[in-house]
């Protein structure tokens, strides 16, 4: 299984922990591979199946309409491309030139984190209110200019609200009142399934990774109101080559056929999958590397259940008192094996991703685990 890589000189990791672009973000599930084999055979118009397969996430989101992108770095910075140029055709080649234009996006500091630059590539300004302590709704409202192109949220919250920022619902009703659009970035928040279906709706535009769901990892989705899915979709890769051959912004961002379809499909299978037993799979995965050190003196272990992505995690606490380990020195020897092995680490802890792992793999960690605390 390691051939290719080896081939290539690189070495081949057991990922424990997590959908990390860095390690390659995501396997896709067998469904979607297999849809994507599928989708290999034939060639097709790309505006139309980027219209249908929009249409196919709408509907099963029941949002107005939708935009597959390379990403929810993609999404975010098409969002802000659309709201900056809008359906005017003059405007639309001119990007990251904002001459004449809405370009300022407002954004909280509390909130500033490394993808907000996915307003600011396309030409976009931020506009940072509050402080390191929160922001209130008036300063939100204050700092709303004729220049303002939109409000961009990011939410980390994972469905437990910060009462120190500006809710997305108060975000909306001040947009609403200037005609300001609010972009959310919701990358990660694919669980509970009520929870995605609710912010996909809580904003004019909603950003997904598909990494989160079993899709590609080079793939999400734009999803909210049809008339700015619309615009963005106006800066997208295929639109450079259709029509009148505009000069979309978002040229360099294509999505392969293959991922496309891959991702649609493992969206259908992750709004309808038991996870319940998903995470039973996870369990038993974790009882495999338990079973290997349970019986280390010093060594305790923990099955953690992270209901807000449909995920689990092994926990493995070494106390200092009884065994001479650290959390770092046990990583860094998973690490440097072959294949390598990746987990998270503390002084006194590794913390052991189940969702990435592959059937095998957990025989494996469990095996170099126990070899590391002898």
């Amino acid at each position: 299984m390691t051939d290719i890589y080896s081939r290539l000189g690189v070495t081949p990791v057991i990922n424990g922990i997590g959908n990390k672009t860095f390690l390659g973000g995501s396997t896709p599930t067998a469904r979607a591979k297999q849809a994507m084999e599928d989708a290999d055979y034939y060639y097709c118009s790309m505006p139309e199946l980027m219209d249908r397969t929009g249409e196919r996430v709408a509907e099963l989101l029941g949002v107005e309409a939708a935009f597959i992108t390379s990403g929810c770095a993609s999404a975010i910075l098409h969002a802000a491309a659309g709201v900056m140029a809008g359906p005017e055709k003059e405007d639309l080649g001119k990007l990251p030139d904002t001459t004449g234009m809405k370009h300022e996006f407002i954004f909280q500091r509390k909130q500033r984190y490394f993808y907000d630059r996915c307003y600011v590539v396309p030409g976009g300004t931020l506009v940072v209110i509050g402080d390191e302590e929160g922001c209130t709704a008036q300063e939100m409202e204050e700092a709303v200019t004729p220049d303002t192109a939109g409000i961009g949220y990011v939410d980390k919250t994972r469905g437990a609200e910060d009462p120190s920022t500006v809710s997305i619902p108060d975000a909306m009703d001040i947009g609403r009142r200037h005609d300001v659009p609010v972009i959310v970035d919701a990358a990660y928040q694919a669980y509970p399934i009520d929870r995605m279906r609710w912010i996909s709706g809580a904003a004019d535009l909603v950003c997904f990774g598909g990494k989160y769901f079993g899709a590609p990892s080079s793939t999400g989705f734009l999803c909210g109101r049809a008339d700015l899915v619309h615009d963005a979709t106006r800066q997208g890769f295929v639109a450079s080559q259709s029509g009148d051959r505009p000069r979309s912004f978002g040229r360099s961002m294509k999505v392969d056929r293959q991922e496309i379809v891959g991702m649609v499909v493992a969206l259908e299978e992750w709004l309808t999958i038991d996870h319940e037993d998903r995470i039973l799979g996870l369990l038993a995965m974790a009882q495999i590397i338990q079973s290997a050190v349970d019986d280390v003196a010093g060594v305790s272990t923990d099955f953690e259940r992270i209901e807000s992505h449909a995920s689990a995690a092994l926990m493995v606490d070494f106390d200092p008192e009884v065994i001479s380990v650290t959390g770092h020195a046990v990583a860094d020897e998973l690490a440097g094996g072959t294949p390598s092995i990746l987990v998270g680490h503390q002084d006194a802890s590794i913390r052991i991703a189940l969702h990435t792992l592959h059937e095998g793999q957990p025989e494996v960690i469990a095996e170099r685990l126990r070899a590391a605390l002898r």
